[in-house]
């Protein structure tokens, strides 16, 4: 029951409401895929604790060399999140961008 959507830019993105899942992925292309990313975000998904489980969104999406990139945003806390520990200075070193503030930096790791 995935759901085609349009972002206010015009970037075409996908939900699917039952797994709380969001995904950049293009799903008609990757329908061999498509199992493979409800297998990973149910699995994520287990991982979290209990409150969060109904109050989080997930993002998720297939990365060169196959790899599952994902982060979750929780919509009560108003917070994105991962479920293990990230290297910040990984991220930084792949999105360089000018930052002007702790703020602006909160920013550019929510829309990298």
């Amino acid at each position: 029951s995935w759901r085609r959507l349009v972002a206010p830019e015009g970037k075409l993105y996908f939900y699917c409401p039952e797994l709380m899942l969001y995904t950049n992925t293009y799903i008609p292309d990757a329908l061999a895929a498509l199992g493979e990313l409800e297998g990973k975000a149910k699995s994520l998904r287990k991982s979290l604790p209990e409150e969060r489980q109904n109050t989080s969104e997930l993002v998720l999406e297939l990365l060169p060399d196959n790899v599952w990139g994902y982060y979750f945003a929780d919509t009560a806390a108003r917070m994105v999140f991962w479920n293990h520990a990230i290297d910040l200075a990984d991220i930084i070193q792949s999105n360089p961008r000018f930052v002007v503030s702790d703020n602006h930096l909160g920013m550019s790791f929510q829309f990298s």
